[in-house]
This record gives C-alpha cells, structure tokens and sequence, in this order.
C-alpha cells in the first residue's frame, strides 16, 4: 500500500486522490475485477458520489484487510460502498456496527438498505424502532419489507403529530385569553 512505485490507477473521491494497484483491487473486489476486465487501460476512476473518509477506510481495507478502529466512520455509507464493490467482509462488518447506531432519525434508510442487502438483524432493529414512532398504534410486521409505505405511514404521523401540536397551542391560547 505504501509503495508508490507500481501504483497504476488513480481514484477520485469527492475531495482527494487515490493511487492504487490494479491487480490488488481486482484481487479484492469483483466490481473492480470487472471494471478492468472491460477496459483494461482504464487509468482512473471517479467516485465523486463517495466520501473520501469512507473510501479511504475500503481502500486499507482492501489492501490491509483491517476493520476501521474507529466509530467515526459512517457506516451507512460504508455498507453501501461495501455493497457497491461487493467487499463481502467490509459489509457484514458495517450492518453490525449499524445495529447500535438505529435511531428515529436513521431507522427507515437502515430498513431499506437491510431490505436491499439481506441483513435480517439489521431489519429487525431498525423495524422496532420504527414501531417506536408509531407509540400506540399497531404496525403490521409485513410493512417491513413495504419501507416506501412506512415512509408514507410515517409523514402522516408526523404530520398529525404537528397539527395536534398546533390545535393544543391555539387551544391554550384561548383559555388564556
């Protein structure tokens, strides 16, 4: 990895550069292995839609095999990076650490990337903190695999949430007044 002297592909991320080994990344990834096998005198590659902290974390894991040390990392992004170039081991990694990170805010898109991918735990944990927003009203198992109607499901309640919010305040107002 730190020997520049072979290096022969550059890869661009959203704010640095990258030099890289062909044959190691081929190696690693079977989306590299094809993007080279289609053009063989391919020089770069940009990943401009990619963080350059997230591909710098797949980019030592592809040439250390070590998992990032770190919880700085967003692992939302680092599964879907994962996915893209088919790093089977990175992509485990990333769902277990998403599992302790499912929150109100982050739960729908884990949902749909555990949908997407096949992480059956990862489903369950975002699914029940979803159940979470809802308190009260029962939510059909079923609708974790439908996420494009939870999110229906889900601005409604927000919705309903905000216009209580207002007819208790103009309420308080006229008792007050």
């Amino acid at each position: 990895m730190e020997n520049e002297e072979l290096k022969d592909f550059k890869i661009t991320t959203d704010h640095e550069e990258f030099k890289a080994h062909k044959f190691v990344l081929a190696a690693r990834s079977p989306t590299f292995a094809s993007i080279f096998k289609k053009n063989v005198h391919a020089e770069t590659l940009n990943l401009i839609d990619i963080s350059t902290k997230v591909f710098s974390v797949v980019l030592d894991f592809i040439y250390t095999v070590n998992l990032p040390q770190t919880d700085e990392v967003d692992f939302i992004e680092l599964l879907k990076v994962s996915e893209r170039f088919k790093i089977e081991k990175l992509k485990k990694f990333s769902a277990r650490k998403l599992i302790n990170q499912v929150n109100s805010e982050n739960a729908l898109e884990i949902l749909t990337l555990s949908n997407s991918f096949g992480y059956d735990e990862l489903k369950q944990k975002a699914f029940e903190e979803i159940k979470k927003i809802f308190d009260t009203e029962t939510i059909d198992d079923d609708l974790a695999n439908k996420p494009e109607k939870l999110k229906k499901l889900i601005d409604f309640k927000i919705k309903k949430n905000q216009i209580l919010a207002e007819m208790e305040e103009n309420f308080k107002q006229i008792l007050s007044s």
